[in-house]
């Protein structure tokens, strides 16, 4: 057994799994020690070597393997609360996107496997944002959607979809016989990034492309 193996073998860390999002212990199954090779200086000129880890865990409550990193440097190398994620890899938003729309969306992200009801109510919570960061006008998000549409800041479409991510919402936000189920969430996921791709992200990939044909003689 490696001396890594031996250093870790009886912790459990208690973390979020990413795959059935669950809090639960993690069992380290396989470390690797590895050197992190960085060139830095004006010229690229010198090398940098830093120690770190890898660690191969498996969820006590699903069973999935996930993979985390750490550098040898940190406080705690040993610590995964505090190491990346490298498998599997989450979703990342744009810098484009203000910054509580996207961590909204994140926190959301985190309990759609457990937490149906919940995950639908925060990404309406998110559609809010995004209503409010464009200005929209109406007494509902219904309204408001509606407003951003007549605007062209989202197409027919696109309103009708966010419209239905909102009803879904509504329905997880009421405790009844009716719920959000998982299939939902794949269905509320999916329409969420098509509007903040449409709203934001694209925008700015068009404004990109302009200014480098400006640029060229």
């Amino acid at each position: 057994m490696s001396s890594i193996i031996e250093k870790i073998k009886n912790k459990r860390p208690v973390l979020l799994c990413p795959h059935c999002g669950n809090t639960a212990p993690q069992q380290v199954e396989y470390a690797h020690e590895f050197e992190y090779t960085e060139v830095i200086g004006p010229e690229e000129e010198d090398e940098v070597s830093i120690p770190a880890y890898y660690f191969l865990v498996v969820c006590a409550t699903c069973s999935k393997v996930s993979l985390y990193s750490n550098w040898d440097v940190a406080d705690d190398p040993f610590d995964l609360r505090l190491a990346t994620l490298f498998y599997p890899t989450t979703k990342k938003f744009s810098s484009v996107i203000p910054k509580r729309i996207s961590k909204a969306y994140q926190e959301a992200s985190r309990i759609s496997r457990v937490a149906p009801n919940a995950f639908a109510c925060m990404v309406r919570r998110a559609l809010e944002f995004m209503c409010e960061d464009k200005k929209a006008v109406g007494r509902t998000l219904h309204d408001k959607l509606q407003d951003l549409s007549s605007k062209n800041i989202i197409p027919p479409v696109l309103a009708e979809m966010a419209d239905i991510v909102k009803k879904l919402g509504n329905i997880g936000a009421h405790a009844d016989e009716t719920n959000v189920h998982r299939e939902d969430v794949e269905v509320i996921d999916d329409f969420f990034n098509a509007v903040i791709e449409y709203v934001y992200v694209a925008p700015e990939k068009i404004n990109k492309i302009k200014k480098k044909l400006t640029k060229k003689p």
